[in-house]
C-alpha cells in the first residue's frame, strides 16, 4: 500500500502524469529496495546510537515523527475528500 501513497504523491506533484506497466514495475522495485535499505540502516544506526541517546531525546524524536505522520495523514485525508467531493 505504501507504493500507492508514493505514486499518488508523485502524481500530485506533477513528476509523473501516467503510470504504465513498465513504470509501475520499476517504481515498485526501486521503492521496495529503497525502503528496505532505509529501514535496515535505520535499525543498525538506532541500535548503535541508542546507547548514547538520552530518554528525553528519544522521546522528542518519537513525538516529532508522530507529528509528521499525523500531518501526512491529514494531507491524504484532505486529498481524498477533494476527490470524493
Amino acid at each position: 500500500m505504501w507504493w500507492l501513497i508514493c505514486a499518488e504523491l508523485l502524481r500530485h506533484l506533477g513528476l509523473v502524469s501516467v503510470f504504465h506497466m513498465d513504470t509501475i514495475v520499476v517504481f515498485v522495485l526501486s521503492f521496495g529496495l529503497g525502503i528496505a535499505s532505509y529501514l535496515t540502516l535505520l535499525s543498525f544506526v538506532l541500535k548503535r546510537v541508542g546507547k548514547f541517546i538520552s530518554k528525553k531525546t528519544e522521546s522528542a524524536i518519537n513525538i516529532s515523527l508522530g507529528i509528521t505522520l499525523i500531518l501526512l495523514s491529514i494531507y491524504f485525508l484532505v486529498r481524498a475528500m477533494r476527490v470524493l467531493l
